[in-house]
């Protein structure tokens, strides 16, 4: 009997190591796993305030038109909004405030064209970070798919604009 008690005190208790080795890779798993879909949401997240932002600032453009009946100068370029907005004083009446991409990395940009009927056509452009977005790398269409759109701004967009380059969403005029 008193065998079997000194047995058991001095017998080890805990665990193994194949034990501990199975807790923490199953631990590394699940943090990885909800590591993996938060920053999945925080990308969607952005991507959908980029579209918001673009939306916000298209009826703004719209706003200026029916009182200005034209859009902002771009002179010819795809300019940063911030500069169409520091160049055109009017225009910033019209958004409360000037609304900047959530990374900081990339900057709205925006273009108008008048086409040869004198009709004013505007874009902007962003870039989306979902490649599985369905707006992403959308086609241009409208009047900014035609060959009235000036030869610079037809450079720049085959150059900057589509699936895979620095610009793949955009909301336009038509």
């Amino acid at each position: 009997m008193l065998k079997k008690i000194q047995n058991r005190i001095f017998q080890k208790s805990g665990f193994t190591l194949i034990e501990l080795l199975l807790v923490i890779f199953i631990i590394i798993t699940m943090a990885s796993v909800i590591l993996v879909n938060t920053s999945r949401s925080r990308m969607k997240a952005r991507d959908n305030r980029r579209k918001s932002d673009l939306a916000f600032i298209q009826q703004a453009l719209e706003m200026y038109y029916a009182d200005k009946h034209n859009f902002p100068d771009s002179q010819g370029k795809f300019r940063i909004l911030s500069y169409i907005s520091s160049r055109d004083l009017e225009f910033s009446k019209y958004l409360s405030s000037l609304p900047e991409d959530p990374s900081g990395n990339i900057y709205y940009r925006y273009a108008r064209c008048i086409d040869s009927q004198k009709l004013k056509h505007y874009i902007l452009v962003s870039t989306l970070e979902n490649v599985n977005d369905s707006d992403y790398g959308k086609p241009l269409q409208g009047f900014w798919s035609t060959n009235s759109v000036s030869q610079n701004d037809r450079n720049w967009l085959n150059s900057n604009y589509g699936t895979g380059k620095d610009y793949n969403y955009y909301v336009s005029s038509d």
